[in-house]
């Protein structure tokens, strides 16, 4: 598997002074589709690049992880989650008949600041996760190579289980609750986000393709809140 189809740069700077002929050099990187510089709530730069126009979906990649934690806090302040010290284990019953009792202790926090103590199916094990017929359960069963809220362990497959705990409080599909929580209020349409094989909408970062332009609204958001 490819680790990146593409690099996605989304810029936001206080200052462009001596800066064009370091953009002007982004037309040689064969791996950049696409450049967004955002000053003071306006675009001040956009360019898009190799044969990538505004209109086509580009994939986010672990930019996903960052639109996770939104909709996680958005689900949080409508009251379908009752806070980020909440258990995961209130979402994910397995747990308490798990050997390791200190599973119990994962929290949503956890999952949001790449603490849960699980272990991770990073390359080039992603694949193993990724096929598996429930990746949830799978990550879920995977011993603790540290105390929950201790150590930092960047883990994709651990950031997925914010989208099933986001389906499993709103009762609807992590897409249907981003489009109308986040998406449709910032005039975002055009999308496409796919489910791994537990059902769930990818809360990882592999299966959401989005338009440069929404992708800064985004940005810009979190800017201005």
């Amino acid at each position: 598997m490819i680790i990146y189809d593409l690099i996605y740069l989304f810029i936001f700077i206080t200052s462009c002074r001596d800066k064009k002929s370091e953009l002007d050099q982004l037309v040689n990187d064969k791996g950049i589709y696409s450049v967004i510089i955002i000053k003071n709530g306006k675009i001040i730069f956009r360019q898009f690049y190799n044969g990538k126009t505004e209109n086509d979906l580009v994939n986010v990649q672990s930019e996903t992880k960052s639109i996770i934690a939104i909709l996680t806090g958005i689900a949080i302040d409508k009251d379908y989650i009752k806070s980020a010290d909440q258990p995961i284990s209130d979402f994910f019953s397995q747990i308490f008949s798990d050997k390791d009792t200190l599973k119990k202790e994962i929290t949503i926090r956890h999952l949001l600041n790449q603490t849960s103590g699980l272990k991770d199916f990073e390359y080039p094990q992603l694949d193993k996760w990724l096929t598996d017929t429930n990746p949830s359960s799978l990550i879920i069963a995977q011993p603790l190579v540290s105390k929950p809220g201790r150590t930092y362990q960047y883990n994709t497959a651990a950031t997925h289980l914010l989208s099933a705990i986001i389906s499993k409080a709103t009762q609807e599909k992590t897409e249907k609750f981003a489009e109308e929580s986040l998406f449709k209020p910032l005039g975002i349409s055009n999308y496409k986000w796919g489910k791994l094989k537990d059902g769930y909408n990818d809360g990882g970062g592999l299966s959401l393709w989005m338009k440069t332009d929404d992708l800064a609204k985004i940005g810009q958001l979190l800017i201005d809140k």
